[in-house]
């Protein structure tokens, strides 16, 4: 995969990874329209593209997120971002 120009990294987007660490898809906007999300964002880096969640398939997204797992995740959050914060510096 070609590395991703510096232009066309959002550094405010939220960006969903492989596990080997490269993008699928940034998401920079998250708006409503009518009875849909809408996310805005970049494919693969390379190309804008839209997402929508439709209301049944939000409310099937909420017991996938209230886990133990994504719990924990949010609870901890703030230390993972210190930690990592603090390993960039050393």
């Amino acid at each position: 995969m070609l590395p991703i120009p510096e232009a066309k990294i959002n550094k405010k987007a939220v960006r969903i990874l492989t596990d080997e660490g490269r993008s699928i898809i940034d998401i920079e906007k998250i708006t409503r329209e009518g009875d849909k999300l809408h996310m805005h964002g970049m494919l693969m880096g390379q190309f804008d593209t839209s997402v929508y969640i439709t209301v049944s398939d939000f409310f099937k997204f909420i017991p996938i997120v209230l886990k133990p797992g994504p719990i924990i995740f949010v609870l901890l959050a703030p230390f993972l971002w210190l930690k990592n914060r603090l390993a960039k510096k050393n």
